[in-house]
């Protein structure tokens, strides 16, 4: 019933399929871990999709924390080391 509406939330957020099958899942788990803290039963709906927000907003920022590195680069290290 939410599956696919927070799937395509994550997918327009993060712009990659698997990256976004990965993030509904971690929206899902948390979504269980926090169940007893929904006030409001009528709304779960939106509850479902602030966490999916939180998630890909996370996700997002660690990304740009993690340094990245082209594959050439990483190729003539390992050329140069061999």
């Amino acid at each position: 019933m939410y599956r696919k509406p927070v799937f395509n939330l994550l997918l327009r957020m993060s712009g990659n399929y698997d990256r976004a099958l990965d993030l509904t899942q971690d929206v899902f788990v948390n979504a269980l871990r926090g169940w007893r803290s929904v006030r409001d039963p009528s709304r779960i709906r939106a509850w479902l999709f602030r966490i999916a927000r939180n998630v890909a907003l996370r996700n997002i920022h660690e990304e740009r924390r993690l340094p990245t590195e082209s594959l050439e680069a990483a190729i003539q290290v390992c050329v140069r080391t061999a």
